[in-house]
């Protein structure tokens, strides 16, 4: 199943949180991009929508945040955001979130 699919966007303003500052994501790369980073020169395990085509997603529109504080803890001072319409890209084994924010 896609994200792309309207049931798929969160329409509504949901609170999430994010440590350490906002980092800013490489401009003119992609989501696809920011996993392959993750996962080869980190070496982070992330769950990706099967199908998805991340390629599709700038960077620039893109955050690693948080549901938990305590998650978001283990990066650096937390910082509560607000994030309007958005897609859930990927999940990592530390309960961050990879959002595309849209509009």
């Amino acid at each position: 199943m896609s994200l792309r699919k309207k049931k798929d966007l969160l329409a509504r303003k949901m609170t999430y949180y994010r440590g350490g500052g906002e980092g800013s994501m490489p401009k003119g790369k992609s989501a696809n991009d920011v996993v392959l980073y993750e996962t080869k020169e980190l070496g982070n395990k992330l769950k990706i929508k099967k199908g998805e085509d991340l390629r599709r997603y700038p960077a620039e529109r893109l955050s690693w945040v948080t549901k938990d504080k305590k998650d978001a803890r283990q990066y650096g001072d937390v910082e509560k955001v607000t994030i309007g319409k958005h897609r859930i890209l990927a999940r990592d084994s530390m309960g961050g979130y990879l959002l595309h924010r849209d509009g």
